[in-house]
């Protein structure tokens, strides 16, 4: 089971069939939303501009889309994947 988790999320990047961590993120900025996501699942703590060069570089994905804009809100669905790096992806819970 490891390694297939690893192949579907590193080796393939299909992060649909990962088993991710859940998130549950309120009405907020996309930033916010990072910077939770890190703190929540992962219990690493990621600064407000660390977020938002993560976003405006377009390491952050939503369902495979990029995120450009750190201060877009978006509407976020229960189980739509939210990929905060290369190697940090959460679901939306």
């Amino acid at each position: 089971k490891t390694l297939e988790e690893w192949n579907a999320r590193f080796s393939e990047k299909r992060l649909g069939d990962a088993d991710l961590p859940i998130v549950v993120p309120g009405n907020q900025d996309i930033a916010s939303v990072v910077v939770s996501a890190y703190a929540d699942a992962f219990a690493l703590t990621k600064s407000r501009g660390d977020a938002r060069r993560l976003i405006e570089q377009g390491s952050v994905q939503l369902d495979g889309e990029k995120i450009r804009d750190p201060k877009a809100i978006l509407s976020l669905r229960p189980g739509q994947v939210l990929r905060l790096d290369k190697t940090h992806a959460v679901r939306i819970g």
